[in-house]
């Protein structure tokens, strides 16, 4: 650790008593430059702790504790710790989310830590927005796919949303703009999720590997400065060339053990080193405390040093990225500040959309299966009702066959649980278009469609239902329209800024007596818009409008100044005339400390704690400030308690 004028252990000591003063100074002279064993990026990644998950294979709280504590002290000058997701077990209590915010989050210390949701945490919104929790959790500062630099090397989260199998347009558009806009920096995705034809290759095209991969790839291969995909959710270690690119399975922090020749039983992770040269990925087992390739000759291909030149940069400011794919006219998304800096300056950045239908799989193309059989449409939900508690159906590769004799059933768009808690925010008086596309196989056939609103709790504000068509034998293309309600007694972002609440649009298309069958093909929405591209996009935020004049058609983009954030929470509003859609990205350069488990306002060294996002079931974290690379002040502390105002100070003042 680089020296302060007050040690660690000097703090340690008096660190009860100044934990309740305000405000509270922090000290450390210049930052030091970087002797020759510095000039790089280090960092270690973790994957797939699975707290609470009940089963004699899940390592205890304190083998995971003592797992990260070896990783951080055989470690011990990281410049960042990334967690690739499945935290927690889909069925885990509060109190388990909890058990990882105190083991990792905390565990981590002064270290940054970079958190990726994986499917266990944000595939399942049944009953609630599991997104936002994790967002609150993992102290995300917008959705959960947002990007990083540190020392000139670019990081992006990538998780799979709206399915375990999936990644989702909204998520893809906004990557496309953030790879454009750091085209010049080596750059590192992370995601949960395998890519077909990577690591782990196998048949399970429901569970194990990204429906859509040839989508994701396609959008790799156009983006040179990307190198490495790294993963978590198969627990294998694994280090797989493949199109002059890498991909990394990132092995297992906890969770059920691979097959010994992915690693076994053994608990660790995949280290990084980055230098101008090279990359060097070397996998780690906590068990033994060695490398995997000082353990045995068989594991020495999980040592990969990849030669080639990176934008690795000592003096490069760090920078945060985040912002919303696909965003709709109106549409208001909360930000949440966890990072400060004395000079950060921030950009908005717009890029225009041409794909005006903005539901996810709306053609059905994304798909997979389970080897028991189990069938995995992502964003979709195909629904029985009556008495049959199924109904029958198969991809038709592309499109559902549907066979649903005189009983009713439904396709509908999001799913269930996405419609209820998550998806898709809109606004109050924004009209939208839903086509379906149907092929009837006989005539006779039932349809009408059915929109919904609901409020992000769950809450069914609007129920309308359309009037029942027949289909014809053949194709058949029916549209409806809808216009979203005022709703101005009801508790919503659109109302209240300070609520986390949306209004979310979900449309389904009823089926009944399909005879022969019926194949349907599309489920659409989109903004009832005549034009085809985006017009004058723009963002609110506390009032002011930062915007671009002009059209942006698909891929082109604009940069357009805005002052930094000085609150700890604000919320931006999309605006976009032209087809109604926006995708958009925030970047703050020069970030210096990041603060997790609760939100920080303020500014020129003068800082407020906010709120305890991370704040599961009864415990309440500790507030944790982390330094990031280049950073002019340094924090000799590494979490607070019971503090709400501090400043720092740099030796110079």
């Amino acid at each position: 650790m680089r020296k302060t004028y007050l040690s660690r252990r000097d703090f340690l000591s008096s660190s009860v008593i100044l934990s309740s003063i305000v405000p509270w100074a922090f000290l450390r002279p210049a930052y030091p430059e970087p002797g020759e064993d510095e000039q790089s990026l280090k960092g270690f990644i973790i994957s797939d702790a699975h707290f609470g998950w009940d089963n004699p294979r899940q390592p205890s709280v304190e083998v995971l504790r003592k797992n990260l504590k070896k990783i951080v002290t055989t470690f011990s000058d990281l410049d960042l710790i990334i967690d690739t997701g499945d935290a927690h077990h889909n069925t885990a209590k509060e109190e388990h989310l909890e058990e990882w915010i105190q083991v990792v989050s905390e565990g981590c210390g002064a270290i940054p830590l970079f958190y990726v949701p994986g499917n266990h945490e944000i595939s399942h919104n049944n009953r609630e927005n599991r997104e936002l929790r994790s967002a609150s959790m993992g102290s995300l500062p917008c959705r959960p796919y947002y990007s990083f630099t540190i020392k000139g090397i670019h990081f992006i989260s990538l998780p799979q949303m709206l399915g375990v199998n999936y990644i989702s347009h909204e998520a893809l558009e906004w990557v496309r703009l953030d790879l454009k806009v750091h085209k010049e920096e080596t750059t590192i995705v992370l995601s949960h999720n395998a890519l077909k034809g990577t690591t782990c290759p196998h048949d399970d095209t429901g569970y194990r590997m990204v429906a859509n991969s040839e989508e994701v790839l396609s959008l790799l291969r156009q983006s040179p400065q990307v190198l490495i995909w790294m993963h978590g959710h198969n627990h294998t270690w694994e280090i797989i060339p493949r199109w002059q690119k890498w991909f990394v399975s990132n092995g297992r922090f906890g969770g059920f053990p691979p097959r010994e020749s992915f690693g076994g039983e053994r608990l660790g992770g995949i280290y990084f080193k980055i230098d101008r040269e090279g990359i060097l990925i070397r996998a780690w087992s906590s068990s033994e405390g060695k490398f995997f390739d000082e353990i045995d000759t068989k594991y020495q291909h999980l040592k990969q040093h990849i030669s080639t030149s990176t934008s690795y940069d000592y003096d490069k400011p760090s920078s945060i990225a985040y912002g919303v794919g696909l965003s709709r006219n109106g549409q208001k998304t909360p930000v949440n500040r966890h990072y400060i800096g004395k000079n950060i300056q921030t950009k908005v950045y717009f890029m225009g959309v041409d794909d005006v239908w903005f539901n996810e799989n709306s053609d059905f193309t994304s798909y997979g299966e389970r080897p028991s059989g189990g069938k995995v449409l992502p964003a979709v939900d195909v629904i029985p009702y009556g008495k049959k508690k199924e109904i029958q159906w198969q991809w038709n590769n592309p499109g559902l066959l549907l066979s649903t004799g005189e009983d009713y059933a439904g396709v509908m768009t999001p799913r269930r649980g996405d419609a209820r808690f998550a998806y898709y925010p809109t606004a109050p008086g924004e009209k939208y278009i839903a086509h379906l596309r149907a092929y009837a196989y006989s005539t006779g056939t039932e349809v009408y469609i059915v929109w919904r609103i609901y409020q992000s709790n769950g809450v069914l504000l609007l129920e309308k239902k359309e009037d029942v068509s027949l289909l014809e034998h053949g194709y058949n293309d029916i549209f409806s329209k809808f216009v979203v309600p005022d709703f101005s007694d009801v508790e919503t972002i659109n109302i209240n800024e300070n609520s986390d609440l949306q209004l979310l649009i979900s449309v389904e298309s009823v089926f009944r007596n399909s005879g022969e069958g019926v194949r349907v093909e599309q489920l659409q929405m989109k903004p009832d818009k005549t034009e085809l591209f985006t017009k004058n996009p723009a963002i609110i935020v506390k009032g002011n409008t930062y915007a671009y004049k002009g059209i942006l058609k698909a891929g082109e983009y604009s940069e357009v100044p805005m002052p930094s954030a000085t609150d700890s929470r604000f919320v931006i509003t999309s605006i976009a005339d032209g087809n109604g859609l926006i995708t958009y990205l925030l970047k703050e350069t020069g970030i210096e400390c990041q603060v997790r488990n609760a939100t920080i306002s303020g500014k020129k060294g003068s800082y407020n704690i906010g709120v305890l996002r991370a704040q599961m079931a009864n415990y309440k974290p500790a507030v944790v400030i982390a330094p990031l690379a280049k950073a002019e002040i340094e924090p000799f502390v590494k979490q607070i308690e019971n503090i709400q105002e501090f400043r720092y100070l740099t030796n110079s003042q």
